[in-house]
C-alpha cells in the first residue's frame, strides 16, 4: 500500500510537473501570438504611414504640376497682352502716319489750288492790261 502511495505521489507529482509544463508552453505560445500580433500591427502602421507618404508626396507634385501650368498659362497671357499692346501700337503709328499723309495730301490740294487761283487771277491780269493796250 505504501509503494502505491508513493508511486501515484510521483505520479501526482509528475502530473502537476506536465501541467505546469503545458502551462508553460501555452504562455510562451501566447506570448509569440501576441508578439505576432503586435508585429502585424506595427507593419500595419509603417504601411499606413508610407500610405500616406505616398499620398503626400503625390498631392505635392500635382501641386507643384498645377503651380507650373498656372505659371505657364499666366506667361502666356503675358506674351499675348504684350502682343496686343504691340499690335495695337503699331495700328496706332500706321493711323498716324496715314493722318500725317492725309493732312499733307490736304495741303498739297490747298497749295495746287492757290497756285490755280493765283494762275487764273494772273490770266486774268494779263488779259486785262492786254485789252486796255489795245484800247490806247
Amino acid at each position: 500500500m505504501r509503494y502505491k502511495v508513493k508511486v501515484e505521489a510521483v505520479e501526482g507529482v509528475e502530473a502537476i510537473e506536465e501541467v505546469e509544463a503545458i502551462e508553460e508552453v501555452e504562455a510562451v505560445n501566447r506570448v509569440e501570438a501576441i508578439n505576432r500580433v503586435e508585429a502585424v500591427d506595427k507593419v500595419e502602421a509603417i504601411n499606413r504611414v508610407e500610405a500616406i507618404d505616398r499620398v503626400e508626396a503625390v498631392n505635392r507634385v500635382e501641386a507643384v504640376n498645377r503651380v507650373e501650368a498656372i505659371n505657364r498659362v499666366e506667361a502666356v497671357n503675358g506674351v499675348e497682352a504684350i502682343k496686343e499692346v504691340g499690335a495695337i501700337e503699331e495700328v496706332e503709328a500706321v493711323k498716324e502716319v496715314e493722318a500725317v499723309k492725309e493732312v499733307e495730301a490736304i495741303k498739297e490740294a490747298e497749295a495746287i489750288k492757290e497756285v490755280e487761283i493765283y494762275l487764273v487771277l494772273l490770266n486774268q491780269s494779263l488779259l486785262d492790261s492786254s485789252s486796255t493796250d489795245m484800247l490806247v
